[in-house]
This record gives C-alpha cells, structure tokens and sequence, in this order.
C-alpha cells in the first residue's frame, strides 16, 4: 500500500529501520536502503499555529443526488460520511458545501414580478435534500448564495453598457459570466433573506455562508479587471456596474438581520470573495505572489486584498484555485501545488488578513501524466500539509468524486452504479489530517532538508510524511532518532513520542 498508518511508537518491521529508544538506550541498527535518497526532517520544540482545518467538499451536480444518482451508491456515500464524521469528532469530513442556484440546484425565483413576487418554497426540493444529508452525518452545512435567477442579472459589454439575459439564457454561459442588475438588488437580497430564514432555523441551523462565486459577472472589459470595488453602481437603470464588495456588505448585513432576529448572530460565518486566484508563466497581470509555478494573476490579489480591507464585516476569506498555470506549466504538479501557501503567506501581511481563517472554496489539484492514485493522493496532501499551518480552514473538492476527470480523483467513488460510493485513497489521507492535524489542535514548524522531495506537517504526537518522488526515499527525523523509508508517493503518518 502507498498509504500507511503506523500508531506504535517503535516500528521494528522495516528492513531499513534505524531506531533509537531513549528510554532503553538501545540502538536497533539495520543496513542503509541502497539507491534511496536521504532527507531529514526535524520538529521544532515550540507550536507555531493551532489548526482551524477540516476537510470539505462541495456536492454539485449529479454528485449525490435524490434521482440522478444510484441509490445504493448515494447510501454508501451517505454511510461513509457518516461512519468517519463520527469518529471521535476525527472523521474525513467536516463540511458540506451546496450552492442555491446551479450546479444541480434549479432557480427558486424564476419569472419577475408582478408573475412572482417572493421566492418560490418548491424550489428548495434539492437544497433540503443536501440539508439533510449534513444533518444526518453530522457535518457541518455551508451555503454559497450564488447564482441569481436570469431576469436580475445583466452583462456589463466594453462600451459601458448592459446586455440583459433572456429566460432562455437561464442556464447559459452568459448567465456565469453576469452581475446581479444594479436595480434589482434588493430582489437579490431577497433571496438570501429567505434562504437564511429557512435554513439558519432548525433542524438544519446553518451557520456558514459564502458570497457568490469566482467573480463571476464581475469582470469588466473596459479595465480588463475585476469590479471588486464598494461602489453602489448605476441603479438608475438596468445597469450592471456595482462592485463586488458593496453587494458582499449588503448579504453580510442581511443575513446578519436574519441570525439577529433568530438569536445567533454571535454564530455566524460569512466569507468572501471567493476570487479565481489564477496563475501564469508568463502571459497575464503579474502579482506579488510568486514561486516556481511563475506568478498569481494581479487582479486577483487586488480584489481579495480590497474586500479584506473594506468588508463591514467576515469570519473567514474564500478563494478559488489550482496548481495549472492558465497559459503553460512551467514546474512539475508539486511544485505547482505551492501556490496554496505562497497565497496563504501573502494573506498574511494584507490589512485584515493576519489571523482570518483562509477557506479554498474551490480547490484544483490536477496530477502530471503519468497518472496515479498514488501520485494524486499524496499530491493533494502535500499541498494541503504545506499549507494547513497558515490557519488553512477548509480546501473543498468540487464534487465528491472530483471534477469528473481521472487526474482529479475525489473522496469516493462515482455513484453511476452500486458499487459506487466507496472510499477513495485520498479519503483515507483526509481522514488522517482532519483527525490529527484537524481544528484545535496545535501544528509544530519542521524543518526538511528538501521540501522538494518530503513535505512534513507535526503536531505534539503526530509526524506526516508525504514522498513526492516515484522513488523510495529515506527520511531521518529528530537526528536520526527515527529513520523511516517512504515507498514512491507514500503518505505515512506516525508516532511521535519521544
């Protein structure tokens, strides 16, 4: 196997073991592994975060769904979620994200008035199914309040005007590239007020909330930017010139009406700006964020850095990402994966961004060929290892089983027949992190001798290890106190206590 679990404080089984006891002083000394790389890794003696991180995934589409999806396949799903989320509080997952429109949610508001005048309650068929599902897994539910029915939103164009949707644009890809209408906001928030009222109340109390989705719509082709900014727009008329963080403020203010009224406005957890944090080798706005992957796009940094300045208020900042630069790849899928906590740093020293949990509402890991499970697991891990001490929240999935390609393999298997719905590799992995390394518990900084080959993440007790190399590697921890060999890609986790 390629990930292991080892719980003993020795392990003797190893042929390339090299172990000290410091309570015996005996040394258990075995001939060096020919061929195999040697990296140390060494713990610090001090913690240097404590872990907000618990692993989420986002349900889309047919991903588990009431008729679209086996129904022994959706129960499997249902008992695996279950059966890790009630583990002792160390499951693999620990949030459910659901968006209430699209991406398998239909449009709860879908003629304007005077045809429709509120909300229509049949619409929230999919969304209570969802719901429920958090509630009877004991997870915990987030709402992303996007997108918005065809009749409010408009398309701004480069000579400064508005193309407004048609009903039959509904589910086109100008409906995900359009703002909500600057006059026709107050419909908008509307809809968040009656989506807070039903489920901020029992028996599914939700209590986390994420503000649209990647910019869209919000991009404005006369400044080839994001329109992050708080200005109010045009509401004159059917305009579309408002900017993010002005309609960001306006959800934060009623949803914070609602959680008010209903008593638990102490529990409320709003994010945005759920921005597309796009990277480059050469060919788009250069950022201050770069690394060997090239450089994340500037508009992007712009519009996180402006709404962690100016939100009225927000309990953690959400962003969208992935280790595949838009133009060309210019380092391997690793290396690529580092954009995560280059980003997480930048946060970091932006005003309101020192110590605000850090959610990936959306997050891409795609493998270099050839693929494997093996490879895309400890991919993954790597990544969210060398990020999670940054106060990393969450890094959603889009979709259970991944984006539906090979190279991007999810947390259970496709529910296209009842043998689906089964544990993937990296299920495995997230359970790891989410139970030793998940929220509350102290992380301690290690150094490694080559992060290029080993990533490392250490609590009081616990060491994680992932190989990035399809080669055995040798790993001496603490001075060689513990002397572990890593199968190619291997995750293994182990017993620190010295």
């Amino acid at each position: 196997s390629v990930a292991r679990e080892y719980r003993p404080k020795m392990r003797h089984d190893d042929p390339c073991l090299l172990v000290l006891s410091l309570s015996l002083i005996v040394y258990l000394a075995v001939p060096f592994c020919e061929g195999a790389s040697v990296v140390t890794v060494d713990i610090g003696k001090t913690p240097i975060s404590t872990s907000s991180y618990k692993t989420g995934v986002s349900l889309i589409d047919n991903d588990v769904s009431p008729t679209s999806s086996n129904p022994t396949c959706v129960n499997n799903v249902k008992a695996l979620i279950r059966n890790s989320s009630s583990n002792g509080g160390g499951g693999s997952i620990g949030y459910l994200n659901s968006f209430i429109q699209a991406w398998g949610m239909g449009d709860v508001w879908s003629q304007p008035p005077p045809a429709q005048t509120d909300v229509d309650p049949r619409g929230w068929q999919i969304m209570d199914y969802r719901m429920n599902i958090s509630l009877n897994t004991v997870v915990t539910p987030i709402i992303s309040l996007c997108e918005a029915p065809w009749w409010m939103k408009g398309q701004l164009q480069k000579d400064g005007s508005t193309v407004l949707l048609t009903e039959g644009q509904e589910w086109d890809d100008i409906a995900y590239s359009s703002r909500v209408l600057d006059n026709k906001m107050n419909y908008w928030l509307l809809i968040v007020q009656r989506t807070a009222e039903r489920y901020m109340a029992p028996p599914w109390n939700v209590r986390y909330f994420q503000v649209w989705n990647e910019f869209k719509g919000y991009y404005n082709p006369i400044t080839n930017a994001w329109d992050y900014n708080n200005s109010s727009g045009d509401p004159s008329g059917n305009n579309a010139k408002h900017g993010y963080t002005f309609m960001y403020n306006q959800v934060y203010n009623r949803l914070l009406q609602v959680a008010t009224k209903l008593g638990v406005s102490g529990e409320l957890r709003v994010g945005g700006p759920y921005a597309p944090m796009d990277s480059w080798a050469s060919e788009g706005p250069r950022g201050a964020v770069s690394g060997p992957y090239g450089y994340v796009d500037k508009r992007a940094l712009d519009g996180v850095s402006f709404w962690l300045a100016h939100k009225v208020d927000g309990q953690f900042v959400t962003m969208d990402g992935g280790n595949s630069n838009k133009d060309k790849n210019i380092a391997d899928d690793f290396q690529r994966s580092l954009m995560f906590r280059d980003i997480a740093m930048w946060v970091r020293t932006q005003q309101g961004g020192t110590t605000i949990p850090i959610v990936w509402a959306e997050y891409y890991i795609n493998t270099d060929k050839p693929y494997s499970d093996a490879r895309n697991n400890a991919l993954k891990v790597y990544s969210i290892i060398e990020t999670l001490p940054f106060n990393l929240g969450t890094a959603m999935l889009w979709g259970g089983t991944g984006d539906g390609e090979a190279d991007t393999a999810g947390l259970w298997t496709p529910c296209t027949s009842s043998q689906g719905g089964k544990p993937t590799m990296f299920f495995t992995s997230s359970s790891w992190i989410h139970k030793y390394f998940g929220q509350g518990i102290s992380i301690y900084g290690t150094s490694v001798s080559d992060a290029t080959m080993v990533g490392a993440l250490a609590s009081r007790s616990t060491l994680m290890l992932v190989n990035t190399q399809n080669s055995q590697t040798q790993v001496l921890v603490q001075g060689g106190k513990l002397t572990i060999t890593l199968a190619p890609y291997e995750v293994g986790i182990y017993n620190i206590t010295w």
